[in-house]
């Protein structure tokens, strides 16, 4: 069995050289009990809930006889991509293999300290599962009614120039409502690295 982490552009992917002992996946969903008179307990179905995992090892300084692999990097070079991933607007993959495990989370908390004397860093990382919000259904006429005027609904910008704090994920929510066509955007402006935006480029919508 092995876990690997991979960012949310597939692009860098981390695989851990000591495999957790365990793992516990939490699912489930929504019950709401209603008591009725005469009658009892009554449940019906909610939502789904969002899965939940946690995942404790610890990066080793060096190779140990239960590694699965050599030539693994540095405990703080672990440290220090997850920690890009925490503040990153893109969920990462957790993938399992020999498991069903293999979908997006955030990270929710990331916890780490050393091993005495070792230098081995031990982690906990708590993951929430990524669910995207459903797209809006158009009405049934077709038209929608904003006010008692009838009124020409805005065009959308063709261009966005890039601020302080702008990500590709969060200006394709913006505009699109669908946070995962930064690829789009990307690609229309030749993006090479979606993470180091810069401030004042003027950004083609496609």
């Amino acid at each position: 069995m092995e876990f690997w982490l991979i960012d949310g552009n597939g692009r860098q992917k981390l695989r851990l050289p000591v495999p957790p002992p365990n793992y516990l996946n939490e699912t489930g969903q929504d019950v709401y009990i209603q008591e009725i008179n005469d009658l009892g307990e009554h449940s019906t179905k909610g939502d789904a809930k969002l899965d939940r995992t946690t995942l404790k090892s610890f990066f080793p300084s060096v190779y140990y006889p239960f590694c699965q692999y050599k030539n693994f990097p540095k405990p703080y070079e672990f440290v220090e991509i997850i920690n890009v991933w925490v503040h990153n607007d893109l969920p990462m993959r957790l993938l399992i293999t020999e498991t069903n495990i293999n979908k997006l989370f955030f990270i929710e908390d990331f916890s780490y300290g050393e091993r005495a004397g070792s230098r081995d860093v031990e982690f906990e990382l708590s993951l929430i599962e990524y669910r995207s919000i459903p797209k809006k259904k158009s009405n049934s006429s077709g038209t929608t009614t904003t006010s008692s005027r009838s009124e020409k609904t805005p065009s959308k910008p063709k261009t966005h120039t890039v601020v302080k704090g702008d990500t590709l994920w969060a200006i394709a929510r913006n505009y699109y409502n669908d946070p995962y066509k930064w690829d789009e955007i990307a690609k229309a402006n030749d993006v090479k690295d979606p993470r180091k935006l810069q401030i004042g480029k003027v950004l083609r919508l496609p």
